[in-house]
């Protein structure tokens, strides 16, 4: 079937084209309806190291802790605190919180050294999305100095995290309720294609009528202008009386009489 051949058939169930186009658009736009739209707001940290350190007679010293970025101690800390972030314990502290969206925290890969945080939740409200950020930054921080003290840190040595950028604005989600939307609209075009070559089947096998044709074996007549049809003087002949030389048959001879007597 060639492209004109399908072009053709379209305007030919153009109503019906038409009609399931409408049909599958509604169904796709009352699926997306019902399909909830998940709401996702975004949020990095970065470990530093402390902002003294330990100087002559063991005197504590302000430093930058932006200077050391990218230390052994502050990889592992931010690996550290990924893996504590991935535990039941810290989901059921979540819990707690009142967290209710789906909270992900993972090492950036982007940045160098892998001291910088990436923090993720994803909720069917877009404010408890970004609220619940706050929370999740707060637990993490915590968990970083609850494990430093409990490996025996000695106080204003703590390595902290803090805030790189704030949670952003969320963000509605291209998630299963567009997609789902997507697979309706393709469906119902493939059940109108379906649909169409099914009409143009049918189509095809209907019975079309014979051409009439004039029987063979009778002879064709037509009217000749000079007089009667040649069927009509053919029934004239076959009726008209028989003419003066018929005696001459060989069955009138034989059934005929002498007109003059042999007898002597």
């Amino acid at each position: 079937m060639s492209l004109l051949d399908i072009i053709r058939a379209v305007r030919r169930h153009l109503v019906v084209v038409v009609l399931l186009l409408i049909a599958s658009g509604a169904a796709a736009y009352g699926v997306y309806s019902q399909v909830p739209v998940y709401y996702q707001s975004d949020a990095t940290m970065v470990v530093l190291l402390p902002s003294v350190a330990r100087g002559v007679d063991d005197q504590l010293v302000p430093v930058n802790p932006w200077t050391n970025l990218g230390a052994q101690s502050s990889q592992v800390a931010a690996s550290a605190l990924a893996s504590v972030a991935a535990s039941e314990d810290f989901e059921t502290s979540l819990i707690d919180e009142g967290v209710t969206s789906d909270v992900t925290v993972e090492v950036a890969p982007n940045y160098g050294g892998g001291v910088v945080l990436t923090l993720n939740a994803v909720s069917l409200q877009a404010s408890a999305a970004q609220q619940d950020l706050v929370s999740v930054s707060a637990l993490v921080s915590a968990a970083l100095a609850a494990r430093q003290v409990g490996a025996g840190a000695p106080e204003g040595t703590l390595l902290t995290v803090t805030d790189l950028t704030s949670a952003t604005s969320p963000a509605a989600l291209a998630t299963s309720g567009i997609k789902v939307a997507g697979a309706t609209v393709i469906i119902g075009i493939v059940v109108t294609v379906v649909v169409v070559l099914l009409l143009e089947g049918l189509r095809s096998r209907r019975p079309r009528p014979a051409a009439s044709e004039a029987p063979t074996g009778a002879p064709e007549t037509r009217p000749d202008a000079s007089g009667p049809t040649l069927d009509a003087r053919q029934e004239r002949q076959e009726t008209a009386e028989p003419n003066h030389n018929d005696w001459l048959d060989a069955d009138l001879w034989t059934d005929s009489k002498p007109l003059v007597s042999q007898n002597r």
